[in-house]
C-alpha cells in the first residue's frame, strides 16, 4: 500500500503523476492541471506523488512552475508541502507568499522547516 487516500477519486488518471511529464517539459496548461485534479464541488485537489520513492525526481523549479500554473488556474491555492527537505518542499516554499507551519510539540518539524527555509530563495 502506497499510503492513504482520503478522497475517493474514481476511475482514470489523476494527480501529480498524471501531469509530471508535461510539467517537466514545460508543456502543462492550466486547463490540463484542472483536469488532473480530484473535484468535490468547487474544491479541486491535486493529489501528490503516489510513490514516496519518486518524490526525489521533482526539481524545485518544476514545483514552482506548477504552483504558478495553480495560481493562474484557481482563485486560491493551499499547499501541503510536508515536513521533509525535498525539491518539492523547497519549490513550494519558494513559490508561496504566506508560509504557515502546522506542527506538534516536537522540535523535529520546526527544525526541518528552518532547514527548508534556509534552502529557499
Amino acid at each position: 500500500d502506497g499510503g492513504s487516500d482520503y478522497i475517493k477519486a474514481g476511475e482514470g488518471s489523476y494527480g501529480l503523476p498524471s501531469v509530471k511529464s508535461r510539467l517537466n517539459n514545460s508543456l502543462l496548461l492550466p486547463r490540463e492541471l484542472k483536469s488532473a485534479c480530484i473535484r468535490q464541488e468547487n474544491l479541486y485537489i491535486l493529489s501528490g506523488e503516489s510513490h514516496i520513492s519518486k518524490i526525489r525526481y521533482y526539481h524545485p523549479d518544476k514545483i514552482e512552475k506548477l504552483i504558478d500554473l495553480s495560481i493562474e488556474a484557481f482563485d486560491a491555492v493551499l499547499i501541503n508541502c510536508g515536513s521533509r527537505v525535498t525539491g518539492m518542499s523547497i519549490g513550494a516554499l519558494n513559490s508561496s507568499g504566506l508560509k504557515y507551519l502546522i506542527t506538534t510539540q516536537s522540535d523535529k518539524y520546526f527544525n526541518n522547516f528552518k532547514i527548508i527555509s534556509n534552502w529557499c530563495k
